[in-house]
């Protein structure tokens, strides 16, 4: 009903357009990647959390149903199976849940899971020292549609593991252990490799496809259509 009552509705992935578009009767749809302010993420003000072990993975998804860090919680000793040092940084994890990711993290043979976590944390309002001083991140999204998360660590120049997506070289197979923890190993290969070029390709990729200044002369040009202009 909002296509067919509001002059115009702007959304910001490609999937939700060809949804959508499936009922614009009347032309009103409007595509606006999503977006933020790169420098934000590039400042030097920003202070960077210094990790004891590499690679250090982040995982800090605003946990949703499509969104849940358990498997790659659960792929960490088979990532560390292949890179001894590798340990996994859990934020934002929420307050409500805490008695199952208790149990996840403490309840495995050997305290396992545990011991391959170098941080645990629950929310927190600024996640921009952990993203700074992180080597990669892990994109929980089962759908592999990048978060706001994805898109500040790739404006820090970092790499993205995903289920999918255009922007990452790194796919793993969705919920398989082995494929999430081959790609860990991959990404770190490459990040590590001499004369790498991972950090100035990933960020060239949020210069080109996350500059709010794009996208906001895109948000005009819909206002002006509406308007008449």
């Amino acid at each position: 009903r909002i296509l067919w009552e509001y002059d115009a509705t702007i959304v910001h992935y490609d999937h939700e357009w060809e949804i959508l578009k499936l009922y614009d009767e009347k032309d009103r749809l409007h595509l606006v990647p999503n977006s933020i302010d790169l420098e934000r993420y590039r400042g030097g003000d920003t202070y960077e959390w210094k990790y004891w072990h590499r690679p250090a993975i982040l995982s800090c998804d605003t946990v949703r149903l499509e969104k849940l860090p358990a498997q790659v919680i659960w792929a960490m000793p088979k990532i560390v199976e292949r890179i001894p040092d590798a340990r996994l940084n859990v934020f934002a994890l929420p307050l409500e849940g805490i008695s199952t990711w208790r149990n996840i993290f403490c309840k495995a043979k050997g305290r396992k899971i545990e011991a391959a976590c170098e941080n645990i944390q629950f929310e927190i309002n600024d996640l921009r020292p952990f993203q700074k001083g992180a080597d990669m991140i892990f994109n929980n999204n089962m759908n592999g549609i990048y978060s706001r998360a994805q898109m500040e660590m790739m404006a820090m120049g970092k790499p993205v593991i995903a289920y999918d997506g255009k922007y990452t070289p790194y796919i793993a197979r969705i919920w398989n252990l082995d494929s999430i923890a081959e790609q860990v190993e991959r990404c770190w290969k490459d990040l590590t490799a001499e004369g790498s070029t991972v950090k100035a390709d990933t960020m060239k990729y949020a210069d080109e496809n996350f500059d709010r200044a794009k996208a906001v002369k895109l948000d005009i040009a819909v206002y002006e259509k509406v308007l008449g202009k």
